[in-house]
């Protein structure tokens, strides 16, 4: 574009994380302290009603089928959607063998969870923060992590190869 404008319709907070990839002018946002937001005309958004205020950090929208949707908050349960968020279900989330029962696998911390469904397969997620890896097999409604620590690093993202899952980046 020319320019940049500010979405005055999205409250006046952090925006933590923003997904487009729809089209058609469908924009999500998470927005700090405030919730999850959707645009249907790329600029005017609302609240999504079937989560209401919630802490939004990050969240993932399965681009084999864009109704399921994971989301994480600060300090919330992670929820999943099977209906493209008109309504959410709490995730379980297991430790890894050894792992404290805390915040770290429960996915409820303030740091930035990456969600990462898996580009031709609604059912299969991976989840980083920091240390940690975990997958979702079942559409994001139950996680299972790696263990209590993944390779020693400090994750802050991490890309899959499209067509070999075995293969992966982080950074």
């Amino acid at each position: 574009g020319l320019g940049w404008a500010r979405l005055s319709s999205l409250p006046d907070k952090p925006v933590h994380h923003m997904d487009a990839a729809h089209g058609k002018g469908v924009v999500w946002a998470a927005v700090h302290d405030s919730g999850l937001y959707k645009a249907t005309d790329g600029t005017t958004f609302t609240r999504n009603p079937g989560l209401g205020v919630y802490k939004a950090m990050t969240f993932g929208i399965s681009p084999a089928d864009r109704q399921y949707m994971v989301i994480t908050g600060k300090g919330e349960d992670p929820m999943c959607s099977h209906d493209g968020g008109a309504s959410w279900k709490p995730c379980v989330v297991n430790p890894a063998i050894g792992q404290d029962d805390n915040f770290s696998h429960k996915m409820q911390s303030s740091d930035h969870y990456g969600l990462l469904p898996k580009a031709g397969d609604r059912m299969v997620w991976f989840a980083h923060r920091n240390q940690h890896m975990g997958r979702s097999d079942d559409g994001g409604r139950t996680w299972e992590w790696a263990g209590e620590f993944y390779d020693g690093s400090h994750t802050h993202c991490i890309g899959f190869h499209p067509t070999n899952w075995l293969t992966f980046a982080q950074a």
